[in-house]
């Protein structure tokens, strides 16, 4: 299955994360700030074949 794209229509407030949780990997990038709301997003990558 190709990887999929998503766009994010906030500018990047920082680093981007990576974490797991209960076997599933996780990567996190922080948006918004100035005048937009800080907030988390965060995407699940899909697991080896």
């Amino acid at each position: 299955m190709p990887p999929s794209l998503h766009a994010i229509d906030r500018p990047s407030g920082g680093a981007p994360m990576t974490y797991a949780y209960r076997g599933k990997q996780y990567t996190v990038l922080p948006v918004g700030g100035f005048r937009e709301p800080a907030r988390l997003v965060a995407f699940a990558l899909r697991p080896k074949p």
